[in-house]
């Protein structure tokens, strides 16, 4: 067919209506494999089949019609008992589903169905359809499931295109619908604004004594307005979490393991620039708890454990923060094959590896290039890519630690903001610069007169310290890292610290490590509108958005859990953002 001549906001409406459909059918095609027999769920999913069908054909969709129909009928001998959805029949109607959604993204863009082939896919669709329709009742179900089985083999869920046919396009997270009752909302708010705008303006024009009062009602509705926004940016983890059951299924028939995922507090809200991030990473943890956490049902039995594993999701919010926990009930980490193999790739030394704690041998699947397998996986390569989890998690603010109980399991606790488009924070002069620091991050803020800086020993590095009241904190020295107004070594440092007569500090804290940041002055504390980093400055992680301040200049925010890391680690400390630009 040619393209398309529909009006935009009507194909819009199509493309969104259908994909709603697609999603909803499987959700309920994953609960059908556990209930078969359940009526009530083929029955809706026949009515949502037969709604994508319809509106295909009403815009003239014709090859995405006739597989929408061919999928219908074979739904209805399902739902007239004459085939069950078992895996194989519960795999041929994923892929139609896969297909049909590859296709309203190809024709997202071109408005066309023109070329598009599904032959090989209806043809099956025919096959199972008629070895249902020629069966009787005492042996349709052996004899179609042994049929479509041998023709979906090579239609078995694998690896990459599994992963990301399950998860679908990242579109879905990029709109939103309103109300019409919060749309009005917005108005409402826009005219209390606009009202304002124009007391204040009179005022300022005609010099009347109540402009700093139009100013403050001013600045109530813009907060006013900025909450509301913020209210609709959220959405429930849950929607993305619910398409993990389908990767699940297809990892667990690709490694032939049997897996349970479990899931808690899908209802807790997340900012939606947030959760494209979750996604992405949550996938690969996933995939790693299946293909390296989860033994084969053969080794969980010899363990004495169910011969089904178990992955548990979990979602909670404490103190502004989002916790997700992602834990499995595998074999766990073995700590001595990572110290290992960590000593084989030349990550660490032998004084290192006989000294590293539980912590810190975990740590070190976290590492660039860490890898505990030799040959090349289909579903996780060679175990690496953990790095790129934890790079990603640094890069929203968030923190990622690591629980492991040998035999038992694996946890991966991860602490992420909840919004990273209104950030309250603290202005801290480093040098000749202004940094933002987190508000959830910072503990206190203290100044020290004639401070007694002191040394200790931690991992090889000589970490300058600070005393507050009875405990001994790390003391980072912002303006050496940030500005290298000094040298970065360690002794240099120390010696410049215990060279300055007052220390202005902020004590912060990122998961478990409270430690403090010497910086120049302090200001009071604004909300930022906090943007990406711009592409110039994108390898300095220790920063992880830049915000316009109220004077027009540009100001970076902190990554807090980033800076952490340099008393943890040797690794070599970030450039600063004047250097990265010179670099490009």
């Amino acid at each position: 067919m040619s393209q398309l001549a529909l009006p935009q906001e009507v194909f819009d409406e199509f493309l969104s209506e259908n994909r709603e459909a697609l999603d909803h059918i499987e959700r309920k095609l994953l609960q059908l494999e556990e209930t078969p027999k359940n009526q009530a769920l083929l029955n809706e999913i026949f009515r949502y089949m037969h709604t994508v069908k319809g509106n295909c054909r009403m815009v003239g969709f014709e090859r995405l019609e006739s597989l929408g129909h061919q999928a219908e009928n074979l739904l209805d001998l399902v739902r007239n008992h004459k085939l069950i959805v078992d895996e194989a029949i519960g795999t041929l109607l994923l892929e139609v589903l896969d297909s049909l959604r590859n296709a309203l993204d190809r024709v997202a863009q071109e408005r066309s169905d023109d070329g598009m082939v599904f032959t090989h896919l209806i043809q099956q669709l025919q096959q199972a359809a008629a070895c249902a329709e020629t069966a009787t009742d005492e042996t349709y179900l052996e004899t179609t499931t042994q049929g479509i089985h041998l023709d979906l083999e090579s239609t078995a869920p694998t690896t990459e295109t599994a992963t990301a046919e399950a998860l679908g396009e990242k579109a879905g997270l990029q709109t939103i619908r309103l109300s019409i009752d919060k749309l009005d909302s917005l108005m409402d708010m826009v005219g209390e604004l606009a009202a304002s705008y124009n007391q204040l303006r009179f005022g300022v024009l005609h010099g009347s004594d109540h402009t700093t009062q139009h100013l403050e009602a001013l600045e109530q509705h813009i907060h006013t307005l900025q909450d509301e926004i913020l209210q609709y940016r959220l959405q429930p983890i849950g929607h993305v979490w619910e398409t993990y059951h389908r990767l699940i299924r297809d990892l667990a028939i690709a490694t032939g393991k049997k897996v349970m995922l479990n899931l808690t507090g899908e209802e807790t809200e997340v900012d939606r620039s947030i959760l494209l991030s979750v996604k992405d990473f949550m996938v690969h943890l996933l995939r790693n708890a299946v293909d390296h956490g989860l033994e084969t049902p053969e080794q969980r039995k010899q363990a004495g454990k169910s011969v089904v594993g178990k992955i548990q999701l979990e979602a909670s919010r404490r103190h502004g923060w989002i916790l997700l926990s992602i834990a499995d009930d595998g074999r766990g980490l073995e700590l001595n094959n990572l110290r290992k193999r960590a000593l084989e790739q030349g990550m660490i030394t032998p004084d290192e590896a006989a000294t590293m704690g539980e912590q810190a041998l975990c740590a070190l699947i976290l590492r660039p290039g860490f890898s505990t397998r030799g040959e090349v996986g289909t579903i996780s390569g060679r175990g690496t890519g953990m790095d790129a989890v934890s790079a990603a998690v640094q890069k929203i603010g968030g923190t990622l630690r690591i629980y492991n109980t040998p035999g038992q399991g694996t946890r991966f606790l991860i602490r992420i903001p909840q919004t990273m488009a209104i950030v309250p924070a603290l202005i801290a002069h480093v040098g000749v610069s202004r940094y933002a620091i987190p508000q959830n991050s910072v503990v206190e803020l203290l100044s020290y007169y004639d401070a007694q800086v002191a040394t200790h020993l931690e991992n090889k590095l000589q970490t300058p310290m600070v005393r507050v009241r009875d405990q001994l904190l790390p003391l980072l020295d912002l303006e050496c890292i940030l500005e290298e107004c000094v040298p970065q070594k360690a002794e240099h440092a120390l010696h410049y610290l215990q060279q300055q007569q007052a220390l202005h500090l902020v004590v912060v804290q990122a998961e478990e490590r409270r430690f403090a940041l010497r910086v120049t002055s302090i200001d009071e504390p604004v909300s930022l509108v906090v943007k990406p980093m711009p592409h110039v400055f994108k390898s300095v992680q220790m920063l992880s958005g830049s915000a316009v301040m109220p004077d027009g200049s540009i100001s970076f925010l902190l990554n807090v859990a980033e800076l952490s890391q340099i008393f943890s680690t040797s690794r070599p400390l970030d450039r600063s953002p004047d250097n990265a630009a010179k670099k490009q």
